[in-house]
């Protein structure tokens, strides 16, 4: 088997640390590590002389290098106690980032006046469900990012498997009007595969392809989501500034048939500024009705009128929506702490759902978001009042995602767990 990628072991590394008590000498973690990956004899005995500039030269394993800068980002993030020499500690943040589920496993959590939540993986949740019962998927499965998450980390390879093993099973969910939305980021392509040269990751579209061709689903639409505060994060940007910042993913929008239920009207928007100086400008010239060629009408007369009257003008909407996620989630974070549970580290902003919600759904219709995280989906759902369901495979970020609903909501319970039918 290929061994894993720098990236790759910090989940692992502290699976290890768990099974063994939640702490370990350095030497009987990484022989766990080796046993676990069956690592050969000569990549575990394979030594290398590095330059450690003032320090000289040391002769080092590149694998069990690896792990120790592993377990050095695992320290730095909280999830490894730093303070004790010659032995490797789980912290509570640690511990607690590894409840997970194993597949097969599902269990109701808690449930809101509109929702239930599911402690189950996404293959789990999906195979539960009857057919034709859910009217828009919606969802952010993990992004196949080179630094991974605390939630675990993704090659490409991986989250195509993971979602084209969902598929089948997403689709049969849906109803016949039904749609199915993903949000998608563009990634590097990792620099071993590269020679270290900044190249783009084509995964999206073998994706989009793999979904058309091999589970039959239709390719309605790709929306762009454009996130005004996001951080430029690459060396290439931020330092060889080969490479410009990207602030744009992909929402790709499928459907079970050809003629999915969607109504541009309600995600309307209010006009820009320049919009409605254009059609007073037009209302000042009384300017008139004009036909194309085509007999479509190339000025709005509705418009040009209430922009004379001065009342509030709603233009559709466009394929790139711009929603911040820089704002601050003070009262979560704080009831997080509280709580002792972790933050999820990949909050989406509540307009992004919000605006899928409208668009493919009417009051009443059923959502279900197999990659739940923190409830976002959820908590749009009941303000827009839709059914909804959500599973997340985290214990830790469902817990947290409870949080966010009003006070009264049934609330998970040691003892009150429940056996989803």
């Amino acid at each position: 088997m290929a061994l894993p990628t720098r990236s790759q072991l910090l989940l692992p590394l502290l699976e290890v640390l768990q099974d063994m008590g939640g702490r370990a000498k350095p030497a009987d973690a990484i022989a766990a590590l080796n046993d676990r990956f069956q690592v050969p004899v000569e990549v575990q005995e394979k030594t290398v002389e590095y330059s450690w500039a003032k320090w000289g030269h040391r002769v080092r394993s590149p694998w069990r290098q690896n792990i120790h800068w592993v377990r050095q980002e695992a320290a730095t993030r909280g999830l490894i106690d730093r303070s004790e020499h010659g032995m490797w500690t789980l912290t509570d943040k640690g511990s607690k980032s590894l409840v997970d589920c194993q597949p097969g496993t599902i269990l109701i959590l808690y449930e809101t006046p509109n929702g239930q939540v599911l402690w189950a993986d996404a293959q789990t949740a999906a195979g539960s469900m009857k057919d034709g019962t859910v009217d828009l998927i919606y969802h952010s499965p993990p992004y196949p990012l080179t630094t991974g998450r605390a939630y675990g980390t993704f090659t490409v390879a991986q989250l195509i498997e993971l979602i084209m093993s969902c598929a089948p099973e997403w689709k049969r969910v849906l109803t016949d009007t039904g749609s199915m939305v993903l949000n998608l980021k563009d990634v590097y392509l990792p620099s071993s595969e590269t020679g270290g040269a900044p190249e783009r990751s084509i995964y999206i579209d073998k994706l989009v392809c793999a979904l058309v061709e091999e589970t039959k689903f239709h390719f309605a639409d790709r929306h762009f989501w454009r996130n005004p505060s996001c951080a430029p994060t690459t060396p290439w940007v931020t330092v060889k500034k080969v490479r410009c910042g990207a602030d744009i993913e992909h929402m790709l929008w499928f459907s079970k048939t050809a003629q999915p239920f969607s109504d541009s009207t309600q995600v309307m928007s209010p006009a820009k500024a320049s919009t409605i100086a254009t059609y007073l400008a037009k209302a000042r010239r009384a300017q008139k009705n004009v036909v194309c060629e085509s007999g479509h009408n190339n000025v709005f007369e509705e418009q040009i009128a209430k922009a004379a009257r001065g009342e509030q003008i709603l233009v559709l909407p466009r394929t790139v929506q711009e929603f911040s996620n820089a704002a601050p989630q003070v009262k979560l974070k704080a009831l997080l702490a509280q709580a002792g549970l972790p933050p999820h580290p990949a909050r989406m902003p509540i307009d992004l759902p919000r605006f899928w919600i409208k668009f493919l759904t009417k009051p009443g219709q059923r959502v279900h978001d197999f990659f739940l995280g923190s409830g976002t989906t959820g908590l749009a759902c009941e303000e827009l009042g839709r059914e909804w369901g959500g599973n997340d495979r985290s214990l830790s970020y469902l817990l947290g995602s409870a949080l966010r609903f009003p006070p009264g909501v049934p609330r998970f319970s040691q003892s009150g767990l429940e056996t989803a039918a």
